[in-house]
């Protein structure tokens, strides 16, 4: 019957998307829903990924697109991750979670850039290609603040933490790049990112 059907989809969309989480009352914490850690761990995370990919098709589920953003991050593929996240976003715009998942994939990808820099080669040009993704990165935390404060749902302290965290690892790669190298290029930065004239 009706009831049945609505169940079944209910627990269908479950078994794809939920992980186990302490906060959930579970005796472990998972990244993935039981049955997608099993189809990684038994197959390989391409199968997982179709079995999403089918789920999503079904249900055009916004939390299901999440998952296959945080798969697609986990294993590199940020072109993928970054597609999946902004399909979340836009099946629901004012979910903060969402919005943080598609930041962490820009944050993500600035980290990328970060490691294949080598530090002699780390010059003001090569750094100022990083600043968009850090800049995308920010801006989707900041509307999950903003869909924070509009009461809707419970607080997500994640897009706090992270848009901290990407300006600290921003800030601590500019320390490394002329003039901002050693204590005295530290005062100049001090100075440059809280003195607009300077």
């Amino acid at each position: 019957d009706a009831y049945q059907a609505k169940d079944l989809v209910f627990f269908t969309k479950e078994m794809l998307k939920r992980r186990k989480k302490f906060a959930y009352g579970d005796d472990t914490e998972t990244q993935f829903s039981p049955l997608i850690e099993y189809v990684c761990r038994k197959q390989n995370y391409q199968a997982a990924v179709d079995v999403l990919e089918k789920g999503l098709d079904k249900f055009c589920d916004p939390m299901i697109a999440q998952t296959l953003a945080r798969l697609f991050t986990k294993h590199s593929d940020l072109v993928q991750a970054h597609m999946y996240a902004q399909t979340a976003v836009d099946l629901e715009p004012y979910n903060s979670y969402l919005l943080v998942t598609a930041g962490k994939v820009y944050h993500e990808e600035m980290i990328k850039k970060f490691k294949r820099m080598d530090k002699k080669k780390l010059t003001p040009p090569v750094l100022k290609k990083t600043l968009p993704l850090a800049v995308s990165a920010v801006e989707h935390y900041s509307k999950a603040q903003e869909a924070n404060s509009s009461g809707e749902n419970e607080i997500n302290l994640h897009c706090y933490l992270e848009d901290i965290r990407t300006c600290f690892k921003l800030l601590s790669m500019i320390s490394k790049v002329d003039p901002f190298k050693g204590s005295l290029g530290e005062a100049k930065l001090q100075r440059y990112l809280i003195e607009p004239e300077y």
